[in-house]
């Protein structure tokens, strides 16, 4: 075997294993935190989440995020937005609180139940504050990303004005209706004086 026949080989050998890993699907890139917030994000179970300016305990991020909270006794939680109907607590019917900290890739990390009461919680610049209705076994929904942020894309105008292109639109149709019976006029008349050659000739 040449050499030239092996560099052709290796070539090819190449070029598919290039168009294959060009074929492969690249892997989705994970959402970013939304850094937009002053303070501190609030992520309360059936509500959208709420920047709260305000941060210098959970109870004054709930407050600064505009929800209206009530507490059964002394700084304990019982009912967020009129929510649960009965200001009640039990163990499997409670607001649960958890806290979450954006990861050093810029995404944010999984909730944590917290270990402190609300009246006693320091919430950091830039963190989550979540709530969650229940058992206390299921997290608060994601804080916001800034995907779920972006803006949506507007379509471009178009450089025709609406106003005049149905007028546009029936000159040309009526242009072209011409144009093709002019083609067929004439095409049947040359085919007319071709028929009566041929019978002339006969």
């Amino acid at each position: 075997m040449t050499l030239a026949v092996r560099f052709a080989g290796g070539l090819a050998v190449t070029l598919a294993l290039t168009a294959t890993g060009l074929g492969l699907p690249a892997a989705a890139a994970p959402d970013q935190a939304d850094r937009s917030c002053p303070g501190v994000w609030v992520v309360v179970t059936d509500h959208e989440a709420r920047c709260a300016p305000e941060h210098a305990t959970g109870k004054a991020a709930l407050h600064s995020a505009g929800f209206a909270v009530r507490d059964r006794s002394p700084n304990f939680l019982c009912q967020i937005d009129g929510a649960p109907a009965t200001c009640t607590l039990r163990p499997s019917a409670y607001w649960s609180y958890w806290q979450a900290s954006v990861n050093e890739d810029g995404t944010w990390g999984d909730w944590v139940y917290s270990q402190t009461g609300y009246a006693q919680s320091r919430p950091r610049q830039g963190d989550a504050e979540g709530w969650a209705f229940g058992d206390g076994s299921q997290a608060p929904p994601t804080p916001p990303t800034s995907t779920a942020s972006a803006p949506a894309l507007v379509e471009p105008a178009s450089a025709t004005p609406p106003s005049q292109a149905p007028a546009e639109g029936a000159s040309g149709g009526a242009g072209g209706v011409l144009v093709t019976l002019g083609v067929l006029a004439a095409g049947g008349g040359a085919l007319g004086v071709w028929v009566l050659r041929r019978r002339r000739g006969a």
